[in-house]
């Protein structure tokens, strides 16, 4: 039976997370392990219309211990969603 291991990043306004899971027809999602980071994006973007160089330095933090943590899991797939709560 085939197994899948698959990362799920959702990266927010104030929270960067991370979910890994294994799919198999035996047993559907099983969660492996949740992974967050508090991380203030929307800090400067809100009042300045872009993001602060610190932040998008701590993001690329974060997104190389994903990547790390992933290749310990044997993660074959990812998924990335980035969103804001602003909605003008």
């Amino acid at each position: 039976m085939a197994v899948t291991t698959f990362a799920a990043i959702d990266v927010g306004s104030y929270e960067v997370s991370m979910k890994i899971f294994e799919l198999s027809r035996k047993v559907g999602f099983k969660e492996l392990t949740d992974i967050r980071y508090r991380l203030e994006l929307g800090k400067g973007a809100y009042s300045r219309g872009r993001l602060e160089g610190d932040m998008v330095d701590a993001l690329c933090e974060i997104l190389l211990d994903f990547k790390r943590v992933m290749k310990e899991f044997g993660a074959e797939a990812y998924s990335c969603l980035l969103y804001t709560s602003d909605a003008a």
